[in-house]
């Protein structure tokens, strides 16, 4: 779940955005039971059964199959308990996702030791995979690929070491992050539990999870890169207690045997300066033998970054590049050559926007077949007290997600975000889905996996009516309508991508000396013009600096918290504006989805917030989001049936903030609530036509009431706003 957090940074400080008069919130909770019979069915955009054209490929950069077709995903992660649900709900459940549009589940946290678990945790040992959990993941696994569902799975993310597996100090180990990458005998274990997982044949398929084509690839780490550690002082020696952290750093056992392999590794591998530069500073001499002990300084700490000498730096930056490719190196074997299997690989993700991630980029482009990133938008603090800043992120242009994400794309690969979530109970969280999904069209992406499904009609009923948790995609009904809006604009490419790609060239040494400058961040590209993402589509190389293409773009902002006043992309179709202002807008405006997030109100008179075919008349709300697409496929001009969603916020019923409105006071109770969007809208550019009519819809998609004739304008058809729902089907006769 962990994953990058993107922060706020102030200018002279910008102020807190208080909460206004808006209409009052009114229940809306999830109806399961009635979806099946809803009027949305996105199932046309996926491809039944999922393989069927073969393994999924890699060809000009973009993933493919034996069709030779363009695929793209639209995703959400299952994590924990909802890998293994019971077989009989399967179905269901995988039915559920197809209707919505989604095309790809990225399995997550399938090792944990809470919950349910692949790993059989009745044994004193993680060698063991539990049968009936097995049984109910390859189970769903089938259930979705008859939808046309393909999936991903992460190998590692929590498995959590016991005495049983042999291993040193496992009390202290935990997961072992980072030293998953050196220790042999940690190496021995993930590979033994790949085998047995990835060779056990499906009964519901027929086939092993290394011989199916449903499975487009498998993620190695989750969020687990040994250079990151060592940026954030998690190779350091002496921890010696137990801990249940998710970042510990590794026990000092491990730093000791680290400090060996980076002996070793000197003198087979380093050069004469780089050895001496080491010896200089730490006393230690390469031309023994490796000592009993070395000292604690051996290796570098982030507090010495800055001042350590080049060739120090570079060695110790080169080792740890080495570890982390000399691990991926033997996994992609034991996978392509012992295994045979054809299956892409991800090796981990970038998911730390304040630290350079190039030098494990690097070893993903040697080793994996497409990269993937990880981000969040304000990720809530979790524990007895949930803490979020809740600024919304149209105001923070050039220090968002969509920028940041755009840092981890390289020339020629794949990219997909593997997690990623505006996380409840963010009081913007309704200007996420709809920026992220038309920005990443535009920049040519290849897959968003939201973070996550969590119960959806699996939830059992004695549990009573459940309020949402912080990742709860499948509880929130703005959410939920907002992923099968935006299912429809990505899976038809509403957005077109940018007529201009922008190439990034990083040199050997440019790559190391990034892990210690921070200033640039996140590109770590001096003068590269962050805006540059929101108007071309951007790239990164590693190839000759003859590829690279210009580095500024004059005249814009360069720093993460500057905002400007409009960012237009190359395409005419998205326009991010007034950020200066403290009330942004981003504007879509294309053939067959048009649409308004953010401060649309403060802006109803400005011609930059009018799409062609959608004007706003009036508006109680102060923040929202407004999609109008068609569902019918046709251009909006044309179209005989349209959908349009219009969301502001949701929470649960008794929901309060503190005076800070960044501090929650009462998490609060189910039903899930919303606060409908007030106002009178104009849909303008329709089909000659006689008689325009709007059906409020249900969480369900089914008619709340009957549908009503909307009054004509000259060639305006004016559309109020006074039902208690988040989305509406216009029906043009």
């Amino acid at each position: 779940m962990s994953g990058r957090v993107f922060h706020l940074l102030a200018a002279g400080g910008i102020a807190l955005m208080t909460a206004h008069a808006e209409p009052p919130p009114v229940p809306f909770p999830m109806d399961w039971p009635q979806s099946s019979q809803g009027r949305l069915d996105l199932s046309r955009f996926l491809d039944a059964p999922a393989g069927k054209h073969g393994p999924v490929r890699v060809r000009d950069g973009h993933f493919t199959d034996d069709s030779g077709q363009r695929l793209r995903f639209w995703g959400v992660n299952a994590a924990i308990d909802l890998c293994f649900p019971d077989k009989a709900q399967a179905p269901a459940l995988a039915q559920d996702l197809a209707r919505l549009g989604i095309n790809l589940v990225r399995f997550h946290h399938l090792d944990t030791s809470w919950g349910r678990s692949l790993i059989d945790q009745r044994r004193d040992d993680t060698r063991h995979l539990d049968a009936e959990n097995l049984d109910r993941f390859e189970c769903v696994f089938a259930e979705l690929k008859k939808r046309g569902i393909r999936s991903v799975i992460t190998l590692n993310v929590m498995r959590t070491y016991k005495a049983g597996d042999g291993v040193r100090d496992p009390d202290v180990l935990g997961i072992g992050k980072a030293a998953t990458y050196f220790n042999e005998r940690l190496i021995e274990l993930q590979h033994e539990l790949a085998r047995q997982w990835l060779t056990h044949r499906n009964p519901y398929t027929g086939l092993s999870l290394a011989e199916d084509p449903a499975l487009v690839g498998i993620e190695l780490l989750n969020e687990n890169s040994l250079v990151d550690a060592w940026m954030d002082g998690r190779l350091r020696h002496g921890h010696t207690e137990k801990k249940s952290g998710y970042w510990n750093p590794i026990p000092d056992s491990y730093a000791t045997e680290l400090d060996g392999l980076y002996f070793d590794w000197l003198k087979k591998h380093g050069s004469e300066s780089q050895r001496q530069a080491v010896s200089q500073a730490t006393g230690v001499r390469f031309e023994a033998a490796k000592p009993a002990a070395l000292p604690a300084r051996f290796r570098l700490t982030p507090g010495e970054f800055a001042q350590a000498e080049r060739d120090r730096f570079h060695a110790e930056a080169a080792f740890y590049a080495h570890l982390e490719s000399e691990f991926f190196r033997r996994y992609r074997q034991l996978i392509r050559e012992e295994l045979g299997s054809p299956v892409l690989l991800t090796l981990t993700n970038d998911h730390a926007d304040t630290k350079s991630p190039y030098a494990t980029l690097r070893t993903t482009l040697a080793h994996g077949d497409w990269i993937d990133g990880h981000g969040y938008w304000q990720h809530p603090s979790i524990g007895t007290v949930t803490k979020v800043d809740n600024t919304p992120v149209v105001n923070q242009p050039l220090d968002s997600p969509f920028t940041q994400f755009a840092r981890s794309a390289a020339l020629g690969r794949p990219f997909t975000i593997g997690e990623v979530n505006h996380a409840f109970p963010h009081r913007y969280a309704t200007e996420g889905y709809p920026i992220l999904a038309t920005y990443a069209l535009l920049q040519g992406w290849d897959g968003i996996t939201w973070f996550d499904w969590e119960k959806g009609r699996l939830q059992d009923p004695a549990e009573g009516i459940r309020p949402n948790g912080w990742f709860d995609l499948s509880n929130d009904p703005m959410k939920l309508a907002q992923l099968a809006t935006c299912a429809l604009i990505w899976h038809r490419g509403d957005v077109r991508e940018a007529t201009t790609t922008h190439l990034r060239h990083y040199a050997d040494d440019e790559v190391i000396e990034t892990l210690r400058d921070k200033a640039e961040r996140p590109f770590f590209k001096p003068g590269f013009d962050l805006s540059t993402p929101l108007k071309q589509s951007v790239r990164f190389t590693l190839a000759t600096p003859e590829a690279t293409g210009p580095l500024d773009l004059p005249g814009t902002p360069r720093r993460p918290w500057d905002r400007p006043a409009s960012l237009v992309s190359d395409t005419g179709e998205l326009t991010w504006s007034h950020a200066d202002l403290n009330t942004g807008v981003v504007k879509i405006d294309t053939p067959r989805t048009c649409g308004l997030i953010g401060f649309v109100k403060a802006h109803i008179w400005r011609d930059t917030a009018r799409p062609q075919h959608l004007r706003v008349n009036s508006l109680e709300n102060e923040h929202v989001s407004l999609l109008l697409t068609s569902l019918d496929d046709a251009p909006l001009a044309q179209s005989r049936r349209l959908l349009l969603t219009a969301t502001c916020r949701s929470a649960n019923t008794g929901q309060t903030w503190q005076d800070d409105l960044q501090t929650l006071a009462e998490w609060g109770r189910g039903p899930v609530t919303i606060v409908p969007v007030k106002g009178e809208l104009v849909l303008r550019g329709l089909r000659t036509t006689s008689i325009v009519k709007a059906t409020p819809w249900t969480s369900a998609a089914q008619p709340q009431s009957p549908a009503q004739p909307l009054t004509r304008s000259g060639d305006d058809w004016l559309l109020k706003l006074d039902s208690p729902t988040v989305w509406w089907e216009i029906a043009v006769e």
